[in-house]
């Protein structure tokens, strides 16, 4: 049984879900380009715009932290 991976940022979910639509109205942007344009896109969001974003976030630590909870339960080796 492999670890949970560890949840994204409410910054990583909205660049995860975003990009390919930057992408493609930008399609001769560099990657760089298109993480700036996302990166200067996020700075401008005011904070209820952020939200839902903040809230995916929150349930994924959540997820997270119980998925994390379940395999060092269930991994004799990391018991100390």
């Amino acid at each position: 049984m492999k670890p949970p991976k560890r949840p994204g940022t409410a910054y990583i979910i909205f660049s995860t879900q975003n990009r390919e639509l930057l992408k493609q109205q930008n399609p001769t942007d560099s990657f760089s380009t298109v993480t700036k344009k996302l990166a200067d896109n996020w700075k401008l969001m005011s904070e209820a715009e952020k939200q839902p974003y903040q809230q995916l976030a929150q349930e994924a630590l959540l997820r997270y932290q119980r998925e994390l909870a379940e395999y060092t339960a269930s991994s004799p080796q990391l018991k100390k």
